[in-house]
């Protein structure tokens, strides 16, 4: 089985996914799904294929859920050939690495990077890059946003984190605070590095677009989402979850194997 045109982007939540799946994707040609994992997503790939990328009709949608994940991405990655699109995939790392993820799941993480396994088991070739930001700004947005990780302490998280980072550091790594630094030229370097359309008007469009999961979901979205320019958010220093995390020494280590000097 092989695969046409396919890229994915690993991030941690609270890592600038929904950012760069915004940015991205109101480029004409690129197509995302939006925190897609063999093990689950927010929003059915079979929804977003059909509703938001108009990959499917209505008549396949049925025929389409029966298939393996897989199968799913493969199908849709031709589609997207035919369309003279890009598939990208935006995957949903944390369901592998932190429990809770989904409330009420009997899922056990295992702390396995499983986009990458099932892509490579099934011989689908792509293209991929990680978006990280520093554990200890993941930490204090994870306890400050999601009330099912309300008894997530900073030792879990930081194993949880670790084991993370030693599964992407292979990968090129593209770090979020220079994203928002510098949003046009590592725009067009993540576009450069996965194969895929790139357009600098996306600094005009991307707050319109809402086709995705993630912070534009959020009964309260935070600061970002309602931003119409991209630029940095400064790190809540003061917060006791950043505090934790940053005096963690598996936060350290993790920060360190992916490019943050301490």
């Amino acid at each position: 089985m092989s695969s046409l045109n396919l890229s994915v982007f690993y991030t941690f939540a609270r890592s600038g996914g929904t950012l760069i799946n915004r940015c991205l994707s109101c480029i004409p040609g690129n197509l995302v799904l939006s925190e897609v994992n063999p093990h689950g997503s927010p929003i059915s790939i079979s929804y977003q294929a059909h509703k938001w990328l108009e990959l499917l009709s209505d008549s396949e949608v049925l025929t389409f859920e029966r298939l393996t994940y897989t199968e799913k991405i493969s199908y849709l990655s031709q589609r997207s050939v035919c369309r003279g699109a890009n598939l990208i995939i935006r995957d949903w790392p944390t369901l592998n690495f932190l429990d809770n993820v989904i409330p009420s799941s009997l899922l056990e993480p295992s702390l396995v990077l499983e986009q990458e396994l099932y892509l490579n088991y099934a011989q689908l070739k792509h293209q991929a890059i990680v978006i990280c930001r520093q554990a200890a700004d993941i930490y204090d947005s994870l306890k400050r946003n999601f009330c099912n990780f309300e008894n997530l302490t900073v030792e879990v998280f930081s194993e949880r984190y670790l084991e993370y980072a030693k599964s992407i550091v292979g990968y090129k790594i593209v770090h979020y605070e220079t994203f928002c630094t510098n949003p046009k030229d590592t725009c067009q370097n993540i576009c450069q590095m996965l194969s895929i359309n790139y357009d600098e008007r996306f600094l005009e469009d991307f707050y319109k677009f809402y086709q995705c999961t993630g912070d534009n979901l959020l009964h309260h979205p935070p600061r970002g989402v309602q931003l119409k320019d991209i630029r940095p958010l400064e790190s809540r220093v003061d917060s006791i979850y950043y505090i934790q995390a940053k005096a963690n020494k598996n936060c350290q280590t993790a920060d360190d194997m992916l490019g943050y000097a301490t």
